[in-house]
């Protein structure tokens, strides 16, 4: 499963006078091998820009290097079963390579770049959250970790609780002390399930906890939870132990649909605000870039699949919308294919939260795509 550790070395490294070369293939439904003819597609396209470019021998070896070791990859090592996305980052003179795959679709596209062009991983961090969910009966439970996409079943635990009392079977003192002593059992059971599920959120920093089960079970279950995962119970289902991991996936990639469409409300309700009461709030490109070289930025908002042409300094590195001199320390400006795309890199690097917003007709699309909360005023 994809992790910030692996974004965190994507936005660290460093090509120094190297350019990246940054793979997204999708995969999901396309028939087989049809991935493959589409990054010889690619390929030929990116080496044919690359013949117009003026660029040092050296870098235009190693990104050559980067396309021959990639193609290889693609068609000799990479098995595409349940991918829905391939990533690739390389720069063979520093020789990097880390490869990703994804559970969720991303549109395919072959970027050189003095960077890791790890926007799409940024979104899919930022859209999707990490879920457990805990089936639980009175002798059995199972866990699962879901994420962007895919499913983990990381255990499955069965304690020795001795079956219930058939009625009639015994007196009424000894039936009462057999219920107290499968109880008991029961008892302990749910505390070694709540215990290794405490465990396993130490160790992998789930967002949120879902149950499954009967209402007694899981009502009684939730008692044994230590605070901090009962505080991330978002939804109790009727579910059953012997539940199949798509089935216990769609229920959950249902669940967090909703959640974060509640959410991404909130976030641009909470933007216009600001921007309407004339408070820590601006809409627009333009605004957004220049409150971003002046690190005024503390929460930045983009309309998902929002990109533009646009310009860079050569100098301060500055983003412009515009071909001109730049407006901060007067060098000239290079033609970049995504502004976009760096203004997230920057906010990223600057340590601000970036929210992507899937909702179709939002008051931020209608204002520009792009929008932030500031920390400050200028």
């Amino acid at each position: 499963m994809i992790s910030r550790e692996v974004l965190s070395e994507l936005i660290d490294f460093d090509p120094e006078q190297y350019l990246t070369t940054t793979l997204y293939l999708r995969i999901e439904k396309t028939p087989q091998l049809s991935h493959t003819i589409e990054l010889k597609d690619l390929l030929k396209m990116r080496r044919k820009e690359l013949e117009a470019q003026k660029l040092f021998v050296k870098v235009k070896k190693s990104v050559e290097s980067d396309f021959k070791k990639i193609q290889e990859y693609v068609n000799l090592k990479f098995s595409r079963e349940g991918v829905s996305t391939l990533a690739i980052f390389s720069c063979s003179a520093r020789k990097f390579w880390k490869v990703v795959t994804l559970h969720v679709p991303v549109r395919s596209e072959l970027i050189l770049n003095s960077r890791p062009h790890y926007r799409a991983l940024s979104l899919v961090l930022d859209q999707y959250k990490r879920f457990l969910f805990i089936l639980i009966e009175r002798a059995k439970a199972r866990l699962f970790e879901i994420y962007a996409g895919e499913i983990l079943e990381r255990t499955d635990i069965l304690d020795d609780v001795p079956a219930k009392v058939k009625e009639g079977g015994y007196g009424g003192y000894e039936e009462r002390r057999i219920e107290r002593h499968i109880e008991d059992h029961v008892r302990r059971h749910f505390k070694h399930v709540a215990e290794a599920a405490y465990d396993f959120f130490k160790k992998y920093a789930n967002d949120y906890l879902i149950l499954g089960g009967s209402e007694p079970n899981t009502s009684e279950f939730r008692q044994y939870l230590h605070s901090t995962l009962a505080e991330k119970v978002v939804a109790v289902l009727h579910e059953d132990i012997n539940a199949s991991p798509k089935d216990v996936l769609e229920k959950t990639m249902k669940i967090e649909k909703e959640m974060r469409q509640r959410e991404e409300s909130q976030l641009v309700n909470r933007l216009f605000n600001e921007v309407n009461s004339g408070g820590l709030g601006i809409v627009g490109l333009d605004s957004t870039l220049r409150a971003l070289q002046r690190g005024q930025v503390n929460q930045l908002l983009v309309q998902e699949g929002f990109w533009r042409e646009g310009y860079q300094c050569v100098s301060c590195m500055s983003l412009h919308t515009k071909n001109n001199s730049c407006d901060f320390c007067g060098a000239a400006t290079d033609n970049i294919p995504d502004i976009v795309a760096e203004a997230v890199q920057d906010a990223l690097q600057q340590g601000c939260q970036v929210k992507f917003i899937s909702l179709p007709g939002s008051q931020l699309a209608a204002a520009g795509n792009i929008g932030a909360v500031l920390r400050f005023k200028p």
